[in-house]
């Protein structure tokens, strides 16, 4: 797969660290894009590293955001949800008005993930034990 020369070099601007933050951000985003989610996540976590040492909250809820969809499509849920998690808790605390979107989408991750955690413990259970004692450990749930 050939990559862009932009999406597989450092930015070489040198300016303030906001605008590096945004640079980041749209090479992990140009990487997404392309599905390139392996890049995508070495960009926004740097983008996430430069917002959270310049004290850009806005831009680290941005990377954090950014993560959580990257983390979605490499179907890490757990890391989904902790990005997604702090993402909103950002956008609430400087009021950003699509906070509660944002929430909402959490929630439904969240919820997917408890299921797949409860389908995984029902089968391991059931592979470990067998139908039957299946059957009585759900009456005691």
């Amino acid at each position: 797969m050939s990559h862009d020369k932009s999406i597989n070099s450092t930015p070489q601007g040198s300016g303030d660290k906001k605008s590096q933050a945004v640079e980041l951000n749209n090479l992990g985003a140009a990487a997404y894009a392309k599905k390139d989610y392996a890049a995508a996540l070495r960009w926004f976590k740097e983008s996430l590293a430069i917002s959270h040492e310049a004290g850009n909250k806005e831009e680290e809820a941005v990377a954090h955001w950014n993560l959580a969809l990257t983390c979605a499509e490499l179907d890490d849920l757990v890391r989904t949800v902790r990005h997604m998690n702090r993402a909103v808790r950002l956008a609430k605390k400087l009021g950003c008005p699509n906070w509660k979107r944002c929430r909402t989408a959490l929630r439904t991750v969240r919820a997917e993930l408890r299921r797949r955690r409860l389908r995984a413990f029902a089968r391991m259970t059931q592979r470990l034990t067998g139908p039957t004692a299946m059957c009585g450990l759900v009456l005691f749930v």
